[in-house]
């Protein structure tokens, strides 16, 4: 390609036509014949237009390449050339700016159409440049090969399954065979995302893909947009859609429409996320359960109004929807039980119960405890915008039978994760007020971040109620806001009536501790009671370390230990904290946390690298081993050497995380390098995340612990 060939050209127009059109324009007004004057003005004034326009786009097609905007470029060439049908230099162009994007049969055709035509003479030097142009673009073309041509069909179909629905649209338009072959791909078609800068494609494509379609996001804020999409739902396009994520914008009859697409789809929607942010609700909950009669998860958000206003008149659905199994709800007002009680009377069978709210009252808690007989996933007192909420990988066991629809192990789906809500029988019984059968319980802990807690009340009656099934606990205990108003801490301890509780199936606990310490020492006598085989154990923002450890080191080693502070200073407001000598109340409780650390890690070291002396009791009474395999620590200030090279002893471990753990000083550079030494002679560690050690990695000594982890990694590559 000659890089002069799409430099701007100042002789491709000839500037003395115009001269000589204004002479014919005098003569013609000389001979008085005005109407010949007229079209020749007309055609002068062409002239010029021509004349000036090529020049611009000229200059422009030049700005065009060095930008690397070649589509806009060859438009302009385009223009050009059907301004200057006869002029050969700007099929040269053309073709070189077609070379630039590869599109090598292009070039071809407009080299042979230049030459045919004959736009250049043979004995002009440009010639020779079109025919070079012409037999490369030949060669190269005859030679391409297109890998999705060579490629199996269903290696393909793997590789367009994997893609995003924009990225799916950009495919479509590199050949007819790759159009053919993604739409033809089932799979990857199965969800459809609403992309913003790709709507008309995905509008042009969706009738033809629509069949496939089980899962589609809806997010778009033009009505018009998301009117053309129902229109589609209500043709009936859609006959295998199960799941519908769906953002409603404010529209005329956007109510109507709606409803419309519900009862069209109203077969195949097991899953339904409906978020209203500001308009007036075009859809109430009465009409999702009216049309929708096989859903199984529904996700209700709105940014108006209380659950009241969005129930609707439920008693116009006569009959009672059973298979609803999964519900989370989002309300900006104050949730109230009557509302909530009303809603679990048209949906009975509800297992797993999600509440958007920062707080309830507690006549919310009693129809929790009371009116919801099968549920066994419960979370409240999460905020709306907050989508790290627990989610559950699989729980296998014997589903019982609520009703014919929710025999089998219904599988549902929220977002990318799946949770098998089933049903268990491990202590019902006929009094629903005394014995429940929640396998998980949860508040905000360390999803978010500086969350107030739930009353210690209301917690109180869940565990109490559901302690014989529960196996997860997530309990944020931290200062709730009635507390902060009210000048908390309070000169006196909660009364909670209980000292203990019985917890036969837990596995996780992670709980953020309470200022009074009286529900952290509820938690730590019961696991320490109970017969349960506890496998993680996560506590936030604890200052009561040694009840901590003398209660780890009672029961079998769990599977996964983190410690977490989320706020440095929650221990100035616990109730255990005493104003006087900060400095040496500081050094003794450091003091003391180090040791009692120390302990902790030599007991697991102990107890976990010998098989025998590892193990816990399982849900139904058989023995299994346990052993120390993840730790996780973040702002954790009991870490010295000391601790280090106790917890390198443990010869289990498989993950460690530390995280802004030497904020005082308290390691050394040389105690954290012995301890990476040791960690790789005892132990097979395939995780190790080392985040915000500032201190530790200090300048000239950075570079040194890193060599001796890669070191590390290397000589484990070779053992294995």
């Amino acid at each position: 390609m000659q890089s002069n060939a799409l430099l701007p050209d100042f002789q491709i127009t000839d500037l003395t036509l115009a001269e000589v059109s204004f002479k014919k324009v005098k003569n013609a007004s000389g001979e008085l014949d005005y109407e010949k004057t007229i079209n020749l003005v007309l055609s002068t004034i062409n002239t010029i237009k021509r004349s000036q326009l090529t020049i611009a786009y000229d200059h422009r097609v030049y700005g065009f390449i060095q930008q690397y905007k070649y589509d806009a470029a060859v438009q302009d060439i385009e223009k050009l050339i059907e301004y200057n049908p006869d002029l050969g230099t700007n099929y040269l162009k053309l073709a070189n700016v077609l070379d630039l994007q590869g599109k090598q049969e292009k070039v071809y055709q407009v080299c042979d159409e230049a030459l045919k035509k004959k736009k250049i003479s043979e004995n002009d030097s440009l010639y020779g440049q079109l025919v070079q142009l012409k037999q490369g673009a030949n060669k190269k073309r005859t030679r391409r090969i297109d890998p999705l041509a060579v490629l199996p069909v269903k290696l393909g179909n793997r590789i367009f399954t994997a893609l995003t629905t924009k990225d799916l649209m950009v495919l479509m338009y590199i050949s007819s065979l790759w159009r053919q072959r993604v739409l033809q791909c089932e799979t990857a078609w199965e969800t459809v995302g609403d992309i913003s800068n790709h709507r008309l494609n995905a509008l042009c494509v969706l009738p033809q893909v629509a069949k496939h379609v089980k899962k589609m996001i809806l997010s778009t804020e033009k009505p018009t947009v998301m009117s053309r999409y129902f229109e589609f739902i209500e043709d009936g396009v859609f006959t295998k859609i199960e799941s519908l994520n769906l953002k409603v914008t404010e529209a005329k009859n956007m109510s109507m429409i709606i409803t419309n697409a519900f009862w069209k789809i109203r077969n195949t929607l097991t899953n339904l996320s409906l978020d209203v942010p500001s308009c007036t609700n075009p859809v109430q909950l009465v009409d999702i359960l009216f049309y929708c009669k096989n859903l199984k998860a529904l996700k209700f958000k709105t940014g108006k109004g209380s659950l009241a206003s969005a129930l609707g008149d439920l008693e116009l659905l006569e009959d009672s929807h059973k298979s609803l199994i999964d519900l989370r709800l989002s309300v900006p007002k104050i949730m109230t039980g009557q509302s909530l009680k009303s809603l679990i009377r048209w949906c009975p069978n509800i297992r797993r119960l999600i509440l958007d709210n920062t707080s309830f009252p507690d006549d919310v808690i009693d129809v929790i405890l009371n009116d919801c007989h099968h549920l066994e996933i419960l979370g409240y007192s999460y905020k709306c915008h907050d989508n790290d909420i627990f989610f559950l990988d699989n729980l296998n066991t014997n589903d019982s039978s609520i009703n014919d629809s929710n025999k089998s192990g219904t599988i549902i789906k929220n977002n990318h994760n799946s949770t098998t809500a089933t049903s268990i029988t491990p202590h019902q019984s006929n009094d629903n007020n005394s014995v429940g059968q929640l396998r998980i319980l949860s508040t905000p802990t360390k999803y978010s971040y500086h969350t107030p807690g739930v009353p210690i009340n209301q917690l109180i009656r869940l565990l109490q109620k559901h302690q014989k099934s529960l196996e997860r606990i997530y309990a944020n205990m931290a200062i709730t806001h009635e507390q902060q108003a009210n000048g908390e801490p309070h000169p006196y301890l909660p009364y909670i009536g209980v000292d203990v509780l019985t917890f036969d199936r837990l596995e996780h606990l992670s709980y953020v501790a309470d200022i009074y310490g009286v529900m952290e020492k509820l938690f730590l006598n019961s696991i320490e009671s109970s017969h349960s085989s506890l496998k993680t154990f996560e506590v936030v923002d604890s200052f009561n370390i040694p009840a901590i450890v003398d209660t780890l080191i009672k029961i079998p080693p769990v599977q996964k230990l983190n410690f977490f502070y989320r706020n440095p200073q929650a221990k100035y407001h616990t109730f255990q904290y005493y104003f006087g000598d900060e400095d040496q109340q500081q050094q003794q409780e450091d003091v003391t946390v180090e040791q009692s650390m120390v302990r902790l890690f030599t007991s697991y070291a102990f107890s976990c690298n010998n098989p025998y002396l590892s193990f816990s009791i399982g849900f139904n009474g058989d023995n299994a081993t346990s052993v120390l395999e993840t730790v996780s620590f973040q702002a954790c200030t009991f870490f010295t050497d000391s601790v280090l090279d106790a917890l390198a002893e443990i010869k289990t471990l498989k993950v460690l995380e530390f995280e802004k753990v030497d904020i005082d000083d308290k390691i050394t550079t040389q105690g954290f390098k012995s301890f990476l030494i040791k960690l790789g002679q005892n132990t097979k560690i395939i995780k190790l995340k080392l985040y915000t050690m500032n201190n530790v990695f200090k300048k000239y000594h950075g570079d040194y612990i890193l060599r001796l982890i890669v070191l590390r990694i290397l000589q484990n590559d070779e053992n294995q």
